[in-house]
């Protein structure tokens, strides 16, 4: 009888004595649990922390480029490469990291919605539009397709394309009718492609309504579709001569020797610019990110912020 007592009593603290350990593992495991959960939220909590201050200095990036082509207007009456706008910010250090940042004349290319003025299509400007088209060896076709998409009627231009032309694809889709808010629109556009609008996109804006291109602030293939028959050589050329002080004024551009044949006409030329993109960068730690801001500079001198995008326009 003795020795069942004791055998009970032996296993009654087994049982106890299991149950405690069960009691330390299942506390173990909470307490792990939470102190997992507690340094993921220190980390969330961080990131959130360190976000907020990158987007900050994103923006006094921004704040930087107002202020310099504030000045700049202050300064000079045209445009160049040669001003203070056009010089690249390099890393500049800050508090855990670097901010860098360039300015680019958005008015160096070519405003595909410059394509209607009005509502009615600008001629000129679509046969710039053609010839830079065939500098890159891209179908001049394409720019009757993107009139078509610009236009706010369904009447199909020849070698254009309208809704019908989009209803009937795999994923339809109508024309915009209307102004392009990124070029990235391009590529609904029929005879339009990745391959092609990587090629063509460094030549290209989408900027509100009409606006001149700065002949001052061009690439060789834009100067080259100014004028017909100008050769893509001659047109560098003319970058080469030209330099970083650029012209004075379109007169003194379109004087030049290489126009004997055939000038460009003056319409919808500038040596000077509104419409400008800030691309600025933050590293900070692992962490990085990219601000794309489009400011338009106006008359008053007053700064405008039409875009603003942690990415590209």
């Amino acid at each position: 009888m003795k020795i069942e007592i004791a055998t009970v009593q032996a296993r009654q603290k087994g049982i106890a004595l299991l149950t405690v350990l069960l009691v330390v593992v299942l506390a173990t495991i909470a307490a792990v649990g939470m102190t997992s959960r507690q340094q993921i939220d220190i980390r969330r909590t961080e990131n959130i922390l360190r976000n907020d201050q990158i987007y900050l200095y994103l923006l006094g990036a921004e704040d930087w480029a107002k202020q310099i082509l504030a000045q700049d207007s202050k300064d000079n009456s045209t445009d160049t490469l040669d001003d203070n706008w056009a010089t690249i910010l390099p890393p500049m250090p800050i508090e855990g990291g670097t901010v860098s940042g360039t300015i680019e004349d958005m008015q160096g290319r070519f405003n595909v919605n410059s394509l209607l003025i009005d509502g009615k299509v600008d001629e000129e400007n679509l046969k710039r539009f053609k010839r830079l088209l065939q500098i890159l060896e891209l179908s001049p076709e394409i720019a009757e397709a993107v009139v078509d998409w610009l236009d706010d009627n369904e009447q199909v231009r020849q070698q254009g394309a309208e809704d019908n032309s989009y209803l009937n694809s795999e994923t339809p889709y109508r024309t915009a009718n209307g102004e392009m808010a990124s070029t990235s629109e391009l590529l609904y556009v029929r005879g339009m492609d990745f391959d092609r609008y990587q090629l063509l996109k460094p030549y290209l804006c989408a900027l509100p309504g009409n606006t001149a291109i700065n002949i001052n602030t061009s690439p060789a293939a834009v100067i080259a579709s100014l004028a017909e028959g100008l050769a893509l050589e001659s047109a560098e050329k003319l970058v080469e001569e030209r330099g970083t002080q650029g012209y004075a004024s379109v007169d003194e551009f379109i004087k030049h020797g290489l126009f004997a044949k055939n000038k460009p006409k003056k319409v919808g030329l500038s040596v000077a610019s509104q419409h400008f993109l800030l691309s600025a960068q933050v590293i900070m730690g692992q962490s990085q990110s990219q601000l794309q801001s489009l400011v338009k500079r106006l008359n008053n001198n007053n700064m405008v912020v039409l875009q603003r995008l942690q990415g590209e326009i």
